[in-house]
């Protein structure tokens, strides 16, 4: 299962450049404590995040609506002012059921040009 867990191009450099304008980064992850430890350990890109939310934590997972409120209460973050980027469809629409603006994540291009279509500035 770790084999599917690789670094997207360009994805690093697009999460920086969002910090850096001044915008909350956060993970909202379905993966397991191991796949996280892995993903922690492995990868530079963890601390970029303002916080996490794990589902195993959570018990529950994407796309059911639960797991975005956990995300917004932890953070203290506002469902019309938050930004849901993810690969799959249904995790996605999930978002969009509870207010967020979403993105179905192609790659960083893509995702760029959507962020920026939404509004953001970086």
């Amino acid at each position: 299962m770790k084999q599917t867990q690789l670094l997207i191009y360009g994805t690093v450099d697009l999460i920086e450049r969002i910090k850096a304008a001044g915008y909350g980064v956060y993970a909202l992850t379905d993966n397991v404590h191991d796949i996280v430890a892995h993903l922690k350990a492995t990868y530079t890109f963890w601390p970029l995040f303002d916080g996490a939310t794990v589902s195993a934590e959570e018990g529950v997972l994407k796309p059911q609506p639960e797991i975005y409120h956990a995300l917004l209460s932890d953070y203290h973050l506002a469902a019309a002012e938050t930004v849901f980027i993810d690969d799959m469809l249904h995790n996605v629409q999930g978002a969009e059921a509870v207010g967020m603006a979403a993105i179905q994540f192609v790659n960083a291009a893509q995702c760029e040009a959507e962020l920026k279509a939404l509004g953001l500035v970086f």
